[in-house]
C-alpha cells in the first residue's frame, strides 16, 4: 500500500456547523484539466482530501523533482492562518523523522504550500504483524523488530520537535508514516502551536486534535506541555501492542472520565507476549497527571537510545552595549516616540538570539504585544514579513472582547482585508460587515489599505505596549520594503518599536535592504521617514566566549577551565562554533570517551568532520560540491549534480538548517555557510573526487544553456581543476573574447594565458592566441609584456604577416622604455621594407633637412592621381612602418623621430594615401612649431 501523505482529520465535534465564506477553493470545477497547475507547479494526481485540505502530486513546470502539494478545500481566514502556521511553525526545522516543507505560496487565488512525498504505509499497518499463509499466522498483533525501529524513530521525532519549543497536538497513527526504506515520518503539523517556557498557555481554551488520542489537560483546554503529545504516543502504542482500543466511550465528557478515573487493562493482560519494557513505557505515558509521564529523553533512555539533541540555546553572555541600546529605544517607545531599530551582523553572530533575549527581558517587566514576522527564504507571499505580524495581529484581536476590538480597527478595513484577507476573521469578531472588491490590483486600493494598517496600529498603540519584530529582512523583497516605508514614515509612525534584524554580508545586493536601509537612501527620501537606529553585531570577545563555552559546558557538568580557553581560541568568536565544539565535548563525555583529550584531536576542523560524516550520504555530495566549486551555486545546478532526486530539495534545506549551507540575498544561489566549513571539507576531499566533482559542475553548468548566459570563466576553472585542459584552454579563450568586450583587459589578458598554459597550442591557434594576449596586455597598459607577446606571434606567423606584428612590438617596447629591443625590432621592420635608417646623428639630421626642404618646396597639397586609383598594399605598409618609427622614437631619440615623422608625410603626399594625411600634417607641423620656436 502507498500513502504518500495523511489526510486532515474532520472538524471537531463542537464545531457550530456554520461556514464563514470562502476566500477560495481548490474544487475540480476550479483546477480544469487544462489549466491544472499551481504557481510553478503542474498537478498530476489527487493523494487524498480531508476536512481541510486537499493534497496533490506535483512536479516543477521548470523540472525537478516531485513534490507533495497541499491547498485549502474551504478557504476561510481561520483556514489561511492555519495553512501558513502548519509551515511557519517548522520552516527551519529539519530532522529525519519530521516532514520536510519546502515552499508556501499565498500570492495567488489558491494558496498552498509544498513538503516531500513520503511513500509508505501508516504507522499501524508497518507494525502488524505479517504472514503469507493462514498456517503462518502469528500469536501477537505486532512484529517486534518492525515495532521497536518504528516506534524508536516516532520518539526520536518529537523529542527533536519539542527541543524547538513545540508541541505537536494530534499524533495519531494516521499522523506517522513508515517508508519503504523504514523511516519513520512525522506527519500534518497544522495544529502544532509553539510553548512559552515549555508550555503553551491556552487561553482560549481551545480543543484541538483528535479526541481519541488527547490527554485528559488536552480534552479540558488547559495548557500544555509536551507531555499530551506523550500521553498521545502511549496510546498509540497500546493499540499497536493489543490490537484493541484503549478507550471505548465516544462522547467528550464519557471519554474525559473514562481516562482520569479509569484504567486500561494492561498491554500484557490482554497479550501475554508483549515484552515488558514495552508494557511497563505504554502504562507510564498514559498516566493521567501529565507530571507523572516520562520525559522524551527519559524515554529515550528506557528504549535505549542515545540522545541526539544539541546544545541549549538559552545561555546568554555578553552584548551589554547592544541590549542598552535596544532598551534605549523602548524607553522612547514608553515615552510615546516611535523607534527604529535595524540590527545587523553576519550569519550566525546571534542577532535573533540578541532581539529574543530583549524580548524576554520586556515580557517579564511588563505587558507587550510582540507582533512578529520573518521573511522566510522559502515563502511567496505577499508583504513577506509582514505577513506573520499581521497574522499575530489577527490572533490577538480575536481574543479581545468584541467592543474593544472594534475600537481597534480601522473604517477602512475592507482595503486591509484585501492585502491581508486573514483579518477578516477579526473583523467579524468585532461585528464589521464586509463587502468584496475586484479592484485587488489597484494602487489605489493598495495604499489605502496600507495607510489603513497604520491607523490601525496607532489605535492599538494607545492602550498597548507593542513591539513589531520582523526577522531576517535580507530575504524580503520590494512589496516589504514599501509597507515598511509606509509604517515609519515621519510624523506619521505608530508609537511601537519596530524591529529587524538582516545579515550584513547582503546589505549591498539586497533590493529590499536597499530600500529600507535609510543610509542607502537619497538624502530628500531620508527627511520623511523617521530616523532609524542601526546596531551591529560583532564577534564575541575571547572573555566573553571563554564564558559561554564555560556556561555550556557546566550545564552538562564539564568543568575544564582548559577546555574553555581552547574552545575560545578554535571559535575566534564566533558564538555558532563555540556551541559546535561544546556540544562535540558534551557527546564524547556522553558516549564514554575521556573529556581530556589532545588539542589536537578537537579542533574546530575536526569538529565540523565529525559533524559532516554523521549527514546523510546526498547531503555530504552536496556539501562536498559546493566545497569544490569554491563559490556560490544556482540551487537547480547543485540538485542535478547531487542526483538526489526526490530528495534534492530536502538534503539542501536540510544542510541549510544544520548551518552547513546558506542561501545569499538573491536567495537562488547557495555557498558554505562559513568558508571554515569549506576550508574543512576540501582538506578531505580525495584529490580524485575533487577533480569528478569539477568536472560533473562543469558539464552541468554548460548544459541546456545558451552561449551568452554562460559562466565560461567559471566553467573554465572547473574543467582546468578536474584535469580537462583541453576543454579548460577553449573556455578561458572564450572567457578572454569576452572580457575584452567589456573593456576587462586585465582579465582579458589573464585568460589568455591560461587558454595558452592549458591548450599548449602551436602554429596559427598560438599565432591567435599570442596576439590576442598582446592585444589585452597594451589595452592594459602593459606595453612591454605586450610587444614581448608579440615578437613571439611574429616568430609563428607568414613572411608577409611578420612586420606588422614586429611593428606593434617595436612601438610597445620603445614607449615603455625598453628602447635596445625596441630599435632592434624596429629595424628588423624597416629591413623588411628597405626604409632608410639614419645611422648616425649627422646622417639623421641631414635626411630631416632635405625631407623639410622638399616639403616646403612642393607644398603640402596631395599629389593627384587619376580617379579611383588606391595606394598598393605595400605603399600602405611602408607609410604605416614610417608612422610606427616616429611615434616610436619621438621620446627615446627625437632627431629620429622627427626624421620618419617627415617620411611619413612625405610619402603620404606623394603616394596619396590620403587617410593618413590629416594625423601626419597635425604632427609635422607641431615639429616645425617647436623647432621654429627653439631657432628664435
Amino acid at each position: 500500500m502507498t500513502k504518500p501523505v495523511a489526510p486532515d482529520d474532520p472538524p471537531p465535534d463542537d464545531d457550530d456547523g456554520t461556514d464563514p465564506p470562502d476566500l477560495f477553493t481548490t474544487d475540480d470545477a476550479t483546477l480544469r484539466p487544462t489549466e491544472r497547475t499551481l504557481g510553478k507547479y503542474r498537478l498530476i494526481r489527487e493523494f487524498g482530501r480531508g476536512g481541510m485540505g486537499v493534497v496533490y502530486e506535483a512536479e516543477p513546470i521548470d523540472g525537478g523533482a516531485m513534490v507533495a502539494l497541499k491547498t485549502l478545500q474551504h478557504g476561510t481566514a481561520a483556514a489561511l492562518s492555519r495553512l501558513k502556521a502548519e509551515f511557519r511553525i517548522v520552516a527551519d526545522l529539519s530532522h529525519p523523522n519530521l516532514v520536510q516543507l519546502f515552499e508556501l505560496n499565498t500570492t495567488g487565488d489558491i494558496p498552498f504550500f509544498t513538503m516531500e512525498i513520503i511513500r509508505g504505509r501508516g504507522f499501524n499497518d508497518d507494525v502488524r504483524a505479517s504472514f503469507e499463509s493462514v498456517a503462518a499466522a502469528p500469536t501477537v498483533p505486532f512484529n517486534e523488530q518492525r515495532l521497536r525501529s518504528s516506534f524508536s524513530q516516532l520518539v526520536e521525532g518529537l523529542v527533536a520537535f519539542h527541543a524547538e519549543g513545540l508541541i505537536h497536538r494530534d499524533i495519531k497513527p494516521n499522523n506517522v508514516m513508515v517508508t519503504t526504506e523504514g523511516r519513520t515520518v512525522i506527519l500534518d503539523l497544522g495544529l502544532a502551536v509553539e510553548t512559552e517556557v515549555a508550555k503553551f498557555n491556552n487561553t482560549q481554551h481551545e480543543i484541538a486534535g483528535t479526541p481519541y488520542f488527547m490527554a485528559p489537560e488536552q480534552l479540558r483546554g488547559e495548557s500544555l506541555t509536551a507531555a499530551c503529545d506523550w500521553y498521545a504516543v502511549g496510546v498509540m502504542l497500546y493499540e499497536a501492542l493489543t490490537g484493541e482500543r484503549a478507550f471505548q466511550s465516544r462522547k467528550h465528557a464519557e471519554l474525559l472520565q473514562e481516562k482520569t478515573e479509569q484504567s486500561a487493562p494492561t498491554p500484557r493482560s490482554l497479550v501475554s507476549e508483549v515484552p515488558g519494557d514495552l508494557n511497563d513505557l505504554c502504562l507510564d505515558l498514559m498516566r493521567a497527571i501529565p507530571a507523572d509521564r516520562p520525559s522524551g529523553q527519559e524515554i529515550l533512555r528506557r528504549l535505549q537510545i542515545k540522545s541526539s539533541s544539541s546544545i541549549e540555546s538559552t545561555v546568554w553572555i555578553g552584548r551589554e552595549r547592544e541590549l542598552a541600546c535596544l532598551q534605549s529605544a523602548w524607553i522612547d517607545v514608553r515615552a510615546g516616540k516611535p523607534r527604529v531599530v535595524l540590527v545587523s551582523g553576519r550569519s550566525g553572530l546571534g542577532k535573533t538570539s540578541l532581539v529574543d533575549h530583549f524580548l524576554a527581558g520586556l515580557r517579564r517587566q511588563e505587558r507587550v504585544l510582540v507582533l512578529r514576522g520573518r521573511c522566510y527564504e522559502n515563502e511567496a507571499v505577499a508583504y513577506r514579513g509582514f505577513d506573520g505580524v499581521v497574522d499575530s495581529l489577527s490572533a490577538f484581536l480575536c481574543r479581545l472582547p468584541r467592543q474593544q476590538a472594534k475600537e481597534i480597527l480601522p473604517t477602512q478595513i475592507d482595503q486591509v482585508c484585501q492585502l491581508f484577507p486573514v483579518l477578516e476573521e477579526a473583523a467579524r469578531h468585532a461585528g464589521r460587515s464586509l463587502s468584496r472588491s475586484n479592484r485587488r490590483n489597484d494602487p489605489r486600493e493598495k495604499q489605502k489599505g496600507l495607510v489603513a494598517l497604520r491607523d490601525m496600529l496607532i489605535r492599538l498603540s494607545w492602550n498597548t505596549a507593542v513591539v513589531i519584530f520582523i526577522d531576517d529582512l535580507q530575504q524580503g523583497d520590494e512589496d516589504t520594503a514599501a509597507i515598511f516605508g509606509e509604517l515609519t514614515r515621519r510624523d506619521e509612525t505608530p508609537a511601537v518599536l519596530f524591529l529587524a534584524t538582516y545579515r550584513s554580508e547582503d546589505a549591498d545586493i539586497n533590493s529590499c535592504l536597499r530600500l529600507v536601509r535609510q543610509s542607502q537612501l537619497p538624502a530628500a527620501e531620508q527627511l520623511t521617514l523617521t530616523d532609524q537606529l542601526e546596531v551591529a553585531i560583532e564577534k564575541l570577545s575571547h572573555a566573553e566566549a571563554m564564558r559561554l563555552a564555560s556556561s555550556l559546558l557546566l550545564r552538562h557538568g564539564v568543568n575544564q577551565s582548559e577546555s574553555q580557553s581552547q574552545i575560545a581560541d578554535e571559535a575566534d568568536g564566533d558564538p555558532l562554533f563555540v556551541r559546535m565544539l561544546v556540544e562535540h565535548l558534551v557527546r564524547l563525555r556522553r558516549d564514554g570517551a575521556p573529556i581530556a583529550l589532545q588539542p589536537a584531536n578537537w579542533t574546530l576542523a575536526t569538529v565540523i568532520q565529525e559533524r559532516i560524516k554523521s549527514l546523510e550520504k546526498p547531503e555530504r555530495v552536496a556539501l562536498e560540491i559546493l566545497a569544490a566549486a569554491g563559490r556560490p551555486l544556482d540551487q537547480h545546478t547543485l540538485q542535478q549534480v547531487v542526483g538526489a532526486g526526490n530528495h534534492s530539495l530536502g538534503l539542501i534545506r536540510s544542510l541549510r538548517v544544520k548551518r552547513l549551507i546558506r542561501r545569499l540575498g538573491d536567495l537562488q544561489r547557495i555557498e558554505s555557510f562559513h568558508d571554515k566549513i569549506r576550508e574543512t571539507v576540501l582538506g578531505h576531499l580525495p584529490a580524485r573526487k575533487l577533480s569528478k566533482y569539477c568536472l560533473k559542475l562543469a558539464e552541468q553548468m554548460g548544459a541546456g544553456v545558451g552561449p551568452e548566459n554562460i559562466d565560461v570563466e567559471f566553467i573554465a576553472d572547473l574543467y582546468r581543476r578536474g584535469g580537462n585542459q583541453q576543454q579548460a584552454g577553449i573556455n578561458y579563450e572564450l572567457a578572454a573574447v569576452r572580457a575584452e568586450s567589456t573593456f576587462a583587459f586585465r582579465r582579458a589578458a589573464e585568460y589568455f594565458q591560461y587558454a595558452i598554459d592549458n591548450l599548449k597550442p602551436s602554429g596559427r591557434r598560438e599565432l591567435a592566441l599570442r596576439k590576442g594576449l598582446g592585444d589585452a596586455l597594451a589595452n592594459g597598459s602593459r606595453s612591454a609584456d605586450a610587444a614581448a607577446q608579440y615578437v613571439l606571434a611574429a616568430a609563428l606567423a607568414e613572411p608577409e604577416a611578420r612586420p606588422g606584428l614586429q611593428q606593434l612590438a617595436a612601438l610597445r617596447y620603445l614607449t615603455s622604455g625598453h628602447v635596445e629591443e625596441g630599435i632592434n625590432t624596429l629595424r628588423k621592420v624597416l629591413d623588411h621594407y628597405r626604409l632608410p635608417w639614419p645611422g648616425s646623428r649627422f646622417t639623421a639630421v641631414v635626411g630631416l633637412l632635405s625631407r623639410n626642404a622638399y616639403l616646403r618646396f612642393r607644398g603640402l597639397r596631395p599629389r593627384k592621381f587619376i580617379a579611383g586609383h588606391v595606394p598598393s598594399q605595400r605603399d600602405a605598409a611602408k607609410l604605416d612602418a614610417c608612422w610606427t618609427a616616429a611615434a616610436g622614437l619621438s621620446l627615446v631619440d627625437p632627431l629620429r623621430g622627427s626624421f620618419y615623422l617627415a617620411e611619413t608625410l612625405r610619402r603620404s603626399l606623394t603616394t596619396g594615401s590620403v587617410a593618413t594625411r590629416p594625423r601626419d600634417l597635425v604632427a609635422y607641423m607641431g615639429q616645425v612649431a617647436i623647432g621654429g620656436s627653439r631657432s628664435r
